[in-house]
């Protein structure tokens, strides 16, 4: 893959190195602009090193006089990371005056805006208002800042967004929008069920399989919400999540949000049982050797909302077995009224790679194998082009 980077003055310039580094070492070309205040902040020789190529800034260079021409020619997509307020004007307004705003302009292809300032400018109406305006144009996208504590002592929404999220969106800029204007349900991990105020039971779920999940179809288009238990993996700061803690929490939820989204996709290592009686003082040690704890069955959340299902809604199960696994994942697909079921074994629970088999509810039976990403990427694919 063939990048622009426009680098411009923001705080958050360095950066703009890793993001330079990462995206070489994913295997993309890379080549820099600098506006002329971003190299008042650093200069062009860390940049040259990590890119491996000539850092530009000069819109009438001694080799190529109409540079910002034979870059948009060159380059398959356009990033600028970090992006001021003074850049988002530049592009809202037509204004062509550096090297960075000219490309921009003969630019016809996929941009990616990074916006990184203080909270009071990214908030402004003028601010606000050309993002707007940038945002109604099809080719462009904004990868919006985070909050937290910026660098001039205020708290808000400013920071430049995660520079691993960043090159994961450029790296999938052409990922089919299959999912656009479609709302996804995703849960994922383990559900923890209260023994006292101290111990608990729960399952090896790692929680990846679900976040993978979410993360493609938000990729995809799709606006997504993530219910999520006892995970060990990270949450990517632009998915909404809900925390809960057990299946009855789980359920509760999904009961109140299932009837406004299109797509369930039911990733949860949900606990089957829970403790009949919850301590509320920490259990002691005794003189007795073993301990007696009742169980009860929890609820089957998959079967009690395959009543308030939609005919139009789809629902993606999973089938965790250790043996029959096609068996037992079809009997589960046909009692729940799931749409497709995933079956896998116990041994994918920790690991980042996986093997699973996606059955559909003619019994058609397709094997993935690899990283769970790519599993979650080839499963959507393969569903949601079919319904085309």
């Amino acid at each position: 893959m063939k990048i622009i980077l426009g680098v411009t003055s923001s705080i958050s310039i360095y950066k703009a190195l890793e993001i330079t580094s990462l995206l070489r070492k994913k295997g993309a070309e890379v080549k820099v602009i600098m506006t002329d205040n971003a190299m008042r902040m650093v200069s062009k020789i860390p940049f040259f090193t990590l890119s491996s190529n000539i850092v530009l800034n000069d819109q009438f260079g001694e080799k190529d006089y109409i540079p910002h021409i034979s870059l948009s020619d060159w380059a398959d997509i356009m990033l600028i990371a970090p992006a001021t307020a003074n850049i988002i004007g530049k592009f809202a307004n037509g204004i062509a005056d550096d090297l960075l705003s000219t490309t921009f302009i003969s630019f016809n292809k996929k941009v990616l805006i990074a916006p990184a300032m203080n909270v009071k400018m990214y908030n402004h109406p003028i601010v606000q208002e050309n993002i707007k305006k940038l945002q109604k144009l099809d080719n462009i996208e904004f990868i919006e800042p985070v909050y937290g504590n910026l660098a001039c002592g205020y708290e808000g929404k400013g920071k430049l967004a995660p520079p691993e999220y960043i090159v994961e969106r450029v790296l999938s800029y052409n990922m089919p929008k299959i999912l656009k204007g479609k709302k996804v349900l995703v849960t994922t991990g383990g559900t923890i069920e209260d023994i006292d105020p101290v111990r608990y039971i729960t399952n090896r779920s790692s929680g990846l399989m679900g976040v993978s999940f979410a993360k493609k179809a938000k990729e995809m288009g799709a606006d997504v919400t993530l219910i999520y238990g006892n995970i060990n993996c990270s949450i990517p700061y632009d998915i909404e999540a809900i925390k809960i803690r057990s299946c009855n929490d789980m359920l509760d939820r999904l009961k109140n949000l299932i009837s406004s989204y299109d797509v369930l996709i039911m990733a949860a290592a949900v606990a089957d049982f829970r403790v009949k009686s919850v301590s509320d003082k920490k259990i002691k040690k005794e003189k007795e050797e073993t301990i007696k704890l009742e169980l009860v069955m929890n609820p089957d959340i998959l079967k009690e909302l395959s009543t308030i299902k939609k005919e139009e809604q789809i629902f993606i199960g999973f089938s965790l077995e250790t043996d029959d696994l096609i068996k037992n994942a079809i009997s589960k697909l046909e009692r729940k009224k799931l749409d497709y079921i995933i079956a896998n074994s116990p041994e994918n629970f920790e690991s980042e790679k996986g093997l699973i088999k996606l059955i559909d509810k003619r019994g058609d039976i397709l094997e993935i194998e690899g990283r769970k990403e790519d599993i979650a990427e080839k499963v959507l694919l393969k569903i949601f082009n079919s319904k085309k």
